[in-house]
């Protein structure tokens, strides 16, 4: 810990670097601030009563930005409509993977494994979000690579089981090679876990790789 006033260190290697009223857990960082809070593997720079709660999350200043229990996002908070709960006024990001040695459906998440509460973009509940998708693919180690996007709206209502999509947004191929060609990509909504479903389909059977640039506008 280093210099500030009631901050508090929680876990083995966290640092809190001046400011007032933080907690770090273990190996997370919160530079400044007031009342920002850092969970394992987290980090938060300044503003205030921001909270990265997920593992190897992060918010960047603003007020009241919330992870949630997300891992390896990035929130920037607007404020918040009662000036007491974290993401409700925020930019929320996240890099989702996955790979592919076929054409069978795959559906991108934060480790490229079974999408989970953490794995994957879970709302909060009573929450909307407004989503710009940007998912490339590529070939192993050739030149053959496609680019899709989608912008869309979410809303998650009471639970997981009120998940819906707005409307029916539909992925655009922006730029492909031949060898790229047919690949298609869906969204949906995962009613399980109360989260958007990005899935893609692999044009060839051959080792594909996906990485997803997930951004949100999210309210509550």
């Amino acid at each position: 810990m280093s210099r500030g006033q009631t901050n508090i260190w929680q876990g083995a290697n966290g640092v809190v670097v001046g400011g007032n009223n933080n907690t770090a857990g273990t190996d997370a960082v919160v530079a400044g601030g007031d009342h920002n809070s850092a969970g394992v593997n987290g980090f938060v720079a300044g503003g205030a009563n921001n909270v990265s709660a997920g593992g190897w999350g992060a918010v960047i200043g603003g007020k009241f930005g919330s992870t949630g229990d997300r891992y390896g996002g990035v929130a920037l908070g607007g404020g918040s409509f009662d000036s007491a709960t974290p993401g409700q006024a925020q930019v929320y990001r996240q890099i989702l993977r996955a790979t592919s040695p076929d054409t069978t459906p795959i559906r991108v998440t934060w480790n490229a494994e079974t999408a989970s509460q953490n794995t994957t973009c879970v709302l909060l509940d009573n929450s909307a979000a407004l989503l710009n998708l940007y998912l490339i693919g590529k070939q192993g180690n050739t030149d053959q690579v496609v680019l899709t996007c989608l912008g869309a709206l979410i809303v998650r209502g009471a639970s997981a089981a009120a998940t819906v999509i707005v409307g029916s947004p539909t992925f655009s191929v922006i730029a492909s090679t031949a060898g790229a060609a047919g690949t298609t990509a869906t969204l949906t909504a995962d009613t399980s876990i109360g989260s958007p479903n990005i899935t893609v389909t692999p044009p060839t059977s051959a080792d594909w790789t996906w990485v997803c640039l997930y951004e949100a506008v999210e309210i509550i």
